[in-house]
């Protein structure tokens, strides 16, 4: 099986499969020249193609499993998140960022330039979960759930100083990492419906995560989260285990004599 995509002088981005589709965007001449394109996977059969927003500094959309989410922060324009249909390329919702709501949290207008924001973007059928990492706004790492009137149902504040590593959902919970080195890291399991803790862990500092990272592909929540820090007390390298889902195991054990 191979296929290949018409070139005309482009350069081709793959951003991964979303409803079965493999979600492409093509770059022409200019960053204003950018095409959405929607790809069968076992033919190469191009099954939409459509103009990405101009004046968006190239942001990039961000695939969900069965949907995609694209930031539009035009200069001096409105800050919105579309939902775009994966079959079709086309907007069907929005979540507006309102300039109020950025001016409360005290959000740089360059973070919405950046290519790096949207990689933590997630939603389900009723909120738009916004990361507000420390280093992009003031006070502490903070998760938005904004409702599709742009008014924000609930927030969770995490602890000032930390960074926020995760924001991720599985089933009905939003797992959520704040670290800080030298310092701490703590893992928080939260429903999405109201943004209640359900099950958190307090960890060490140099806390790295081995099955999890921020990508522009699906990037859901794994079953558990499988982390190493370093005791805070004596500096000795810890594996730890955290389930998401209710009564799942968790373990922390010390690697020091291993």
């Amino acid at each position: 099986m191979k296929w290949q995509l018409p070139a005309q002088n482009s350069l081709f981005d793959c951003h991964g499969l979303a409803s079965g589709v493999v979600i492409v965007t093509r770059q022409g001449n200019s960053e204003d020249d950018m095409q959405l394109l929607g790809v069968e996977p076992l033919t190469g059969t191009i099954l939409f193609t459509q103009p990405m927003p101009t004046n968006n500094h190239g942001l990039q959309p961000k695939l969900l499993a069965n949907d995609m989410l694209l930031l539009h922060a035009p200069t001096g324009g409105e800050v919105r998140v579309e939902r775009l249909d994966p079959l079709t390329g086309r907007s069907y919702r929005s979540f507006p960022l309102t300039a109020r709501l950025r001016q409360q949290i005290k959000l740089r207008p360059d973070i919405l330039r950046s290519q790096l924001f949207p990689q933590m973007l997630s939603a389900n059928e009723d909120h738009l979960f916004l990361p507000v990492d420390a280093a992009s706004a003031e006070g502490p790492p903070r998760i938005l759930a904004i409702a599709e009137d742009g008014s924000v149902s609930w927030t969770w504040n995490g602890t000032p100083g930390r960074r926020l590593v995760m924001s991720a959902l599985r089933d009905d919970r939003l797992v959520a990492v704040e670290s800080k080195t030298p310092g701490g890291s703590r893992i928080v399991i939260m429903s999405q419906s109201d943004g209640e803790v359900l099950r958190d862990a307090d960890l060490g500092p140099d806390l790295q995560i081995w099955n999890w990272r921020r990508s522009r592909a699906a990037t859901p929540a794994p079953r558990g989260l499988l982390c190493t820090d370093r005791d805070p007390e004596r500096g000795d390298p810890r594996l730890a285990y955290i389930a998401i889902e209710e009564g799942g195991p968790a373990f922390l054990q010390s690697l020091r004599d291993l």
